[in-house]
């Protein structure tokens, strides 16, 4: 008697997790080529025992592996950010940088709100006390900008006269 060949599978295979799929696949873009254990997203999707179908193509391209890549991308200069966010500070102070004071301000405000950041840090800070922190410094900032004054208004005729004398040049 002949032996019967299952074609179905014996166990069905369950279906990976799609935020650890995100994980590794942003970390592998991330990675330089020349560094990959897995050259390939076929390859990669082969070592961790993914299918190898259309949802490993769209996760790949979706803009959460994108945003993630691009967060593993930017963790060297993770170390940078306190003095960029200083300069800017004191940019916004002392030079009365409207701009440097938006800037600092939306990235505090962007922190703060991140509600998967506040999870990851939650434990180990008070959001009281991170949210009065970083409203200290902008009510200081806020002030000081306040504090400005506005450059004198020009006479619209001034400035049509000026207009006219450089096209003559």
């Amino acid at each position: 008697m002949s032996e019967a060949h299952n074609i179905l599978p014996l166990e069905r295979r369950a279906s990976p997790d799609e935020g650890a799929m995100v994980e590794v696949i942003a970390e592998w873009h991330a990675t330089p080529e020349a560094f990959r254990e897995h050259k390939s997203l076929k390859s990669l999707a082969t070592a961790h025992d993914w299918p190898i179908t259309d949802r490993l193509y769209r996760i790949a391209n979706s803009a959460e592996v994108a945003h993630r890549s691009m967060i593993y991308s930017s963790a060297l200069g993770i170390n940078r950010a306190g003095e960029v966010l200083n300069m800017l500070a004191d940019k916004a102070v002392q030079d009365g940088s409207v701009r440097a004071a938006e800037v600092w301000l939306q990235h505090n405000r962007t922190l703060l709100t991140d509600e998967r950041l506040m999870k990851h840090i939650g434990e180990k800070a008070d959001p009281k006390e991170l949210m009065t922190a970083a409203l200290d410094g902008a009510k200081e900032i806020l002030a000081f900008v306040g504090e400005l004054k506005a450059p004198e208004p020009r006479d619209l005729s001034d400035v049509v006269e000026a207009e006219w004398s450089n096209e003559d040049e």
